[in-house]
């Protein structure tokens, strides 16, 4: 037992070292910054405004690591749609292939994939 602490002291002595510590945090920061430049894809709650309401539309989006950071700590804009564009006439519901649509061309980083969860809008009645 004593020949195993002795082996687990020296494996651990350089573990210790300050310089050892900040070349790892160093080193983690580099390759954490490397991996934000990739292509991800993920589930990323986007804000929309539509009608004046706000609501979190959760989608399957594509993008850069730095981009979906940047939506996940909602510093992602919010997008303004028009209720017009993306309803259904024939029954007066929203159109999740309509509202993906509209939240790309408003957002230049954000490839919309799928829309996941539609918000229920509250429609006016005409």
């Amino acid at each position: 037992m004593g020949k195993f602490l002795d082996f687990f002291r020296r494996i651990l002595q350089p573990l210790r070292s300050p310089v050892f510590l900040t070349m790892l945090v160093i080193s983690f920061f580099l390759w954490y910054g490397i991996k934000l430049s990739h292509i991800y894809t993920a589930e990323v709650p986007v804000k929309v405004t539509i009608e004046g309401e706000r609501y979190k539309v959760q989608c399957l989006v594509e993008a850069r690591g730095t981009e979906l950071w940047a939506q996940r700590l909602s510093l992602g804009s919010k997008v303004n749609i028009p209720l017009d564009e993306i309803i259904n006439r024939k029954d007066t519901t929203i159109n999740a292939d309509k509202l993906g649509d509209a939240i790309m061309q408003r957002t230049s980083t954000l490839k919309i994939l799928k829309v996941i969860e539609v918000p229920s809008v509250e429609l006016a009645s005409e």
